[in-house]
């Protein structure tokens, strides 16, 4: 069920389909169903910040990078450096998140 909400929230989020609040809805549910999986998160900071609302998609992007920073494992690097570029793309003379 979980991935399936995945794929749907996923589809919606293309350019074709430009359903960023469905998008949004499916992982936030995610992210209440799987809270210390970060990814979710991150993907709800992304679906905000293409719907306009940027002050909470830029707090969602924070939110990861602090929830994901000293991590060991490769998966939450990952996520870590995807939340600092999608939060540096729009604020590149940051310093607080390079």
């Amino acid at each position: 069920r979980a991935e399936a909400r995945f794929y749907l929230g996923k589809t919606y989020s293309t350019d074709d389909e430009k359903q960023y609040k469905k998008s949004l809805d499916m992982f936030q549910g995610l992210a209440r169903d799987y809270p210390h999986n970060p990814l979710w998160k991150l993907l709800s900071a992304d679906m905000r910040c293409r719907m306009g609302d940027n002050k909470e998609g830029d707090e969602l992007f924070r939110e990861v990078v602090k929830q994901t920073s000293g991590m060991v494992n490769e998966t939450d690097h990952a996520v870590n450096r995807a939340a600092r570029a999608g939060y540096l793309q729009r604020h590149p003379g940051d310093k607080t998140m390079e």
